[in-house]
């Protein structure tokens, strides 16, 4: 399910060591749930002049979508676009969220108890790049993506064998592509800086971590087993993240024990495809990477 939920509804904390507050006194979250994406979306605009976020987008009627689930042809140029751990990909136009219910609405059908791992805004100029906890890749066009209803599921994304999807991100567009401008805006905090080369980044559980060029991961049709993006072993452990990156701005990594560690991108090494990384996170041995973020 997909909930609203604005920033300033979110208590600021004084410190890093504080407990923040439990989701259920801010969202009527299922206690059985959680929470496995979040997906900001960044207004241009005072609050008080606020579009919907297809209206950002663009400011012209649209024709209701088909209730069907099957794909079809949409009007929108942006879509929420997101991966489950079993390798499952789906594309919802963006419109079917312009308006959303407090107590949350379907965004994909799960099933055999998959998992979603991550949300993303995209548009058909852009390319999706899925990232697996044994290291493989691959690349594939936005544009190829059927566009399907939220009550429906998805289609595969790449091929696993003994393996799961951990990491899913969007290459954007050039700048001269075509809606680049609107879903820059609409990315928000997601989007790269102008003119700024792209890198695939990818971590591992025990803190082993690099940045490889994007032009390096070839495109494919979605569905194939894919490329080798990081090399795995004993000693780095498995693929814990991914993001697609530039070298501008920090990196924060968060173990499972709740350490953080912030590193300027600029001094992150870049590597192949089949480099292993280097360290970036000294951890204990019962601790393990969880998450990162770029700022």
């Amino acid at each position: 399910k997909v909930y609203p939920l604005k920033c300033y509804e979110l208590p600021e904390e004084s410190t890093r060591g504080a407990k923040g507050l439990a989701l259920v006194n801010l969202l009527p979250v299922d206690l059985k749930d959680e929470v496995t994406a979040l997906l900001p979306i960044a207004p241009r605009v005072p609050s008080h002049k606020m579009p919907s976020p297809v209206e950002q987008l663009e400011r012209r009627p649209s024709p209701p979508p088909p209730l069907s689930g099957e794909g079809r042809e949409g009007t929108s140029s942006a879509y929420v676009l997101m991966a489950t751990k079993d390798a499952i990909v789906k594309k919802v136009s963006l419109e079917e969220f312009s308006s959303i219910r407090r107590n949350g609405v379907k965004a994909i059908v799960l099933r055999n108890n998959d998992l979603l791992i991550s949300a993303r805004v995209a548009s058909d100029e852009d390319e999706a790049i899925l990232v697996t906890q044994n290291g493989q890749a691959i690349r594939f066009k936005v544009k190829n993506l059927r566009i399907l209803s939220r009550n429906s599921g998805g289609v595969r994304g790449i091929r696993l064998i003994s393996d799961c999807v951990v990491g899913m991100d969007i290459i954007p567009a050039e700048p001269q592509a075509k809606n680049r401008a609107s879903i820059k805006a609409m990315r928000g905090l997601f989007d790269l800086p102008e003119k700024s080369e792209v890198y695939v980044f990818t971590i591992t559980g025990n803190g082993f971590g690099k940045l490889t060029p994007a032009k390096n991961y070839p495109t494919h049709n979605r569905g194939g087993k894919g490329v080798r993006a990081h090399k795995v072993n004993q000693k780095t452990g498995k693929i814990a993240a991914s993001m697609i990156v530039s070298k501008q701005g920090s990196l924060v990594i968060l173990s499972a024990k709740g350490n953080i560690v912030c590193i300027p991108m600029e001094q992150v090494s870049t590597q192949s495809r089949n480099g292993s990384g280097v360290r970036l996170m000294t951890l204990a041995p019962d601790d393990r990477v969880i998450s990162i973020a770029i700022f």
